[in-house]
């Protein structure tokens, strides 16, 4: 176990901050960004998006794309497409609370 003395917690959330606020605008520099080339083939209200296409893998851009854009649309990809249920079973509950610590 790996303890990290509490004075440089300021320090770790510095850099938490940083690094999430980069993080969080990389979206801001691939062609989806709201005036982008490709913005308009995930908006919502548009009924021809290629939503479903992305997360299938089958979209098509008549655009020109990047290899490296390629590859980021590549891995939007929906990895599987297995639905989890919803429904908990009697058994279900009580495994979950037996392994809960109090």
């Amino acid at each position: 176990m790996v303890h990290i003395d509490p004075s440089y917690g300021p320090e770790i959330h510095t850099e938490n901050l940083d690094f999430n606020q980069h993080h969080l605008q990389q979206v801001n520099e691939t062609p989806f960004i709201q005036h982008g080339d490709l913005s308009h083939h995930i908006e919502p209200l548009n009924p021809d998006n290629q939503i479903n296409h992305l997360l299938s893998g089958d979209a098509i851009f008549l655009e020109e794309t990047s290899s490296e854009l390629d590859q980021w649309i590549c891995e939007l990809q929906q990895k599987t497409q297995k639905v989890i249920s919803l429904s908990t079973s009697d058994l279900d509950f009580l495994q979950c609370f037996c392994e809960m610590r109090e």
